[in-house]
Order: structure tokens, then sequence, then C-alpha cells
């Protein structure tokens, strides 16, 4: 006997299209939202390192900015572990490596470009969020990418303090971060 074939109608075809789009683009939220975790698990891990390491009266000014740091990646990071629960993903527990300068201004560079990237890491995920239409994280995603920003000023303006001038926008910089 054979079975009937099912035939459906070109809304439900679009519906089951939507859904399977719409499925695909919140997996790749939660992946993006893991990669953004995994840099925060390293940028506490790389900043407690660096606070641990600062020593003097330069270092004293960089412990205590980098022990600051490390209070808002942390809330950052609990941020992220939530919302990808919440997206119903698996928060990761892995932590990406860092670069050791063995020079302050080295390694205040290195900081510097690690809080540019997660500026616009943050920003295209908060994009895809409002795609998704969750706009509560992407306001949030957005008020982060904000706080990656000030880092990035504040260990500018300790580099400026110490006498050890940034690089100049147009050397691995990208204006308007």
């Amino acid at each position: 006997m054979r079975r009937p074939i099912s035939v459906l109608t070109s809304e439900e075809y679009n519906t089951a299209v939507d859904a399977k789009s719409r499925s695909a683009r919140m997996q790749r939220l939660v992946d993006a939202l893991n990669l953004d975790l995994a840099r925060k698990w390293g940028k506490i891990r790389r900043y407690r390192y660096q606070a641990a390491k600062a020593v003097g009266s330069d270092g004293a000014l960089l412990h205590d900015l980098l022990l600051e740091e490390v209070r808002d990646e942390l809330s950052h990071a609990m941020f992220l572990f939530r919302a990808i629960r919440r997206l119903g993903g698996t928060p990761t527990a892995r932590v990406t490596d860092f670069e050791t300068g063995s020079e302050i201004k080295d390694t205040l560079e290195e900081d510097i470009g690690q809080e540019e990237k997660d500026v616009n890491s943050f920003r295209t995920h908060a994009e895809l969020a409002e795609e998704l239409r969750l706009f509560d994280l992407k306001n949030q995603l957005e008020r982060i990418a904000e706080v990656e920003d000030r880092h990035a000023r504040d260990f500018r303006a300790l580099l400026w303090a110490l006498g050890l001038p940034p690089r100049p926008l147009g050397e691995g910089r990208q204006e308007g971060v």
C-alpha cells in the first residue's frame, strides 16, 4: 500500500525554512558567544598573571588597573555564561592563550589590542542578536563593547602616564575604537 505524499503549502514551507535559518543563526550566535567567553576566561587569567608580575612604582599603577579589569571581565564572563545557557547552549570552560610581554609597554600594547578586538567582536555579535530580535542581549553586548573600549583607553592613559606613548593609529590600530 502506498503512503500519501505530504505536500507543504508555500506558507508551511517558508515557515519551516525560516525556523531552520533562525536555528542556524542562533547556533552561530551561541558559538560566537562561547568564543567571547573563552577570551574572557583568558583575559582574566592574563590580567591576574600580569598583576602578580607588576612590581615597583610603575607596577603598582598597573597592578591596581588590572585588578579593576579582572572584576569587569569576570562580570562579563558570568553574563555570557548565563546568556549562552538561556539560548540553549553549553558555556565553554576553554581558556584562550595569551602572550606574555617582558616589557610593560609591550604588555600594555597587547592588552590594548585584545580590548580592541573584543570591542569589534561584541559589536558584531550585538548585530547578530538584533537580527534574531534578541534586543536585551543586543543592548547588553553593546554595553560590554563600551566597557571594553574604556579598558583600551585606560591602558592607553596608563602608557602615557608612564611616559611610554602608545603606538599611533594606523600601526595595527583601527580608527574609532
